[in-house]
């Protein structure tokens, strides 16, 4: 647990102050937190967003405690968990928010592509997103490497890819 004077902390539009490593929150603690962020939110929150926006590393374990929270509910979405405010009608309007064609708006493949690029990324780990692009080219000439990008970003898949000698891409 970290203490601050009150006057130090320069919370940023989501309440959020970050020193270092360390985070603080006028909201409160993480759950309070997670709930007044989600609550406030357009579209919703995934995952992958409030593990970025409180610093909790991707794929944390602490997302599932918030499953069973009334302020809160969570639905499975183009392959990943939804954080939508309690209330019906709020969940409603971000449900509406978060259409596939506002995914698709902000760069992220439909569920279909999505499916094939992580097919693709499974099969050769050391492509990068214009490799995986290529490869994919073959068959759906629509997938960019912008959108793969997207996608591993989004996701928290993308690291850094070197393509090693000897790999059919690097030629």
């Amino acid at each position: 647990m970290f203490y601050t004077l009150p006057g130090v902390p320069k919370f940023d539009q989501n309440g959020l102050w970050r020193f270092h490593d360390i985070f603080f929150s006028a909201h409160g603690n993480l759950k309070q937190t997670a709930i007044r962020l989600v609550q406030r939110s357009a579209r919703g929150l995934d995952s992958h967003e409030i593990s970025t926006l409180v610093g909790l590393p991707t794929g944390s374990s602490y997302l599932s405690r918030l499953r069973d929270i009334p302020d809160i509910s969570r639905e499975w979405r183009n392959g990943r968990w939804i954080y939508l405010a309690g209330e019906d009608a709020a969940r409603k309007k971000q449900m509406g928010e978060r259409s596939d064609s506002s995914d698709q708006a902000i760069g992220l493949p439909s569920a279909e592509e999505a499916v094939d690029i992580l097919v693709c990324f499974i099969r050769h780990p050391k492509f990068d997103p214009e490799g995986l692009a290529r490869q994919l080219g073959e068959r759906k000439s629509c997938i960019t490497a912008a959108m793969i990008r997207n996608l591993l970003e989004h996701h928290g898949l993308s690291k850094k890819k070197r393509r090693l000698p000897g790999d059919p891409m690097s030629d």
